[in-house]
């Protein structure tokens, strides 16, 4: 019984020294930090512009606001709730002025948009083209000097689209 004893004092002797010389980790984590809306009081769910052209929105979720930064160059669109480029978003002050060959309302596409969702030209070798969504179109304009390029689905430089060619 003594040598029992004594195995099992030696024996928690051990495990003391080893779980004392056993090292602990502890990791942190740093997210970035949350930022409230400037300017917009959330009464609603949804997204909100901080002012006109500005880059930055407010996202509203059970009565808080997020501060969210569009990607640099592209500015908050309050009509299409999405990051846009300056010159298609009137509240930035677009000097772009489409040609217009008829009477119909220069910010609708001639395009008649179907269900299927995606950019398509207004025609060819034009600066605008149109987005439809859900069968609704919405008129964009390429930066000054671009065409529109259906080939390749974004507006690029007049001499690289074909149809501007012939």
């Amino acid at each position: 019984m003594r040598n029992i004893l004594l195995a099992t004092f030696v024996f928690s002797n051990i495990l003391v020294t080893h779980s004392s010389s056993v090292g602990v980790t502890t990791t942190t984590t740093t997210a970035e930090p949350i930022l409230p809306c400037n300017t917009h009081e959330c009464d609603h769910d949804g997204y909100y512009s901080e002012g006109d052209c500005e880059d930055t929105f407010c996202q509203c979720v059970g009565g808080e606001g997020f501060l969210h930064t569009c990607k640099e160059g592209t500015f908050y669109d309050p009509v299409m709730e999405v990051c846009n480029w300056p010159w298609n978003i009137p509240s930035c002050g677009s000097t772009l002025t489409p040609t217009i060959s008829s009477t119909a309302d220069p910010n609708e596409c001639t395009y008649e948009c179907t269900e299927e969702n995606g950019l398509f030209p207004e025609g060819c070798c034009e600066e605008t083209y149109c987005q439809c969504f859900h069968g609704e179109g919405f008129l964009q304009h390429c930066p000054p000097g671009s065409v529109f390029d259906q080939e390749e689905g974004f507006c690029g430089d007049m001499e690289d689209v074909e149809c501007c060619q012939i």
